[in-house]
C-alpha cells in the first residue's frame, strides 16, 4: 500500500518536471517546483512526523522543516485540518516570496502553480488513500497488530508457569 502512495504522489511531479524541462526552463524554476511540491508531500507522507520526531534528527534539516511546520500551525489563529493544510501547503511558495523580495531572484508563477498540483493531486489521488487504518498502521505499528498474536504470546507464557509450578 505503501508504494502506491509514493507511485500516486510523485508520478505527477515528474511528468510536471519533464513538462518543464521540454520548454526549457531555468534551474531555478525547476528547483522552486520542486520545492514547492515535494515540501508538503513530505510533511504529509504517513509516518514523517514520527519518524523525524526522535531526538537523532532534532537538529537535522528536516527536523528543522517539521517544527517549522508546527511552530507556523500553533501560532496562527483558527483550527482544523483545512487551515493546517493551506498552511502546509503555502510555507514553500512563503519562503520563495520572501527570498524574491530579498534577492530580487525567484519564480513565483512555479511556485504556485506547483503548490496548486500538490492541492490537485492530494483532493484527487492521495486523500482517499490516507485513511485511518494506513495511518494507525504506520504511526502506530505496535498498537495496530491484530488481538490473536497477543494471546498466543501470553498462552506460552501461562504453560510455563504451569512447568515452573509443576517443577518446584
Amino acid at each position: 500500500m505503501r508504494h502506491i502512495y509514493y507511485l500516486r504522489g510523485l508520478v505527477p511531479c515528474f511528468v510536471a518536471f519533464v513538462a518543464i524541462n521540454h520548454f526549457d526552463a531555468s534551474l531555478l524554476s525547476i528547483s522552486t517546483f520542486l520545492m514547492c511540491y515535494l515540501w508538503p508531500y513530505f510533511l504529509f507522507t504517513p509516518g514523517t512526523k514520527r519518524k523525524y520526531s526522535e531526538a537523532r534528527y532534532r537538529r537535522a534539516f528536516v527536523g528543522l522543516l517539521l517544527r517549522l511546520d508546527e511552530l507556523l500551525k500553533n501560532g496562527l489563529p483558527g483550527q482544523g485540518f483545512r487551515r493546517d493544510f493551506a498552511i502546509s501547503v503555502l510555507t514553500a511558495p512563503a519562503l520563495c516570496l520572501i527570498l524574491f523580495v530579498l534577492t530580487g531572484a525567484g519564480e513565483l508563477l512555479f511556485a504556485l502553480s506547483a503548490s496548486a498540483l500538490f492541492c490537485l493531486v492530494y483532493a484527487y489521488l492521495l486523500h482517499a488513500m490516507i485513511n485511518v487504518d494506513f495511518v494507525v498502521n504506520v504511526e502506530n505499528p505496535k498498537d495496530s497488530a491484530p488481538e490473536e498474536n497477543s494471546s498466543e504470546q501470553s498462552q506460552p507464557d501461562q504453560s510455563r508457569q504451569k512447568d515452573n509450578d509443576s517443577n518446584s
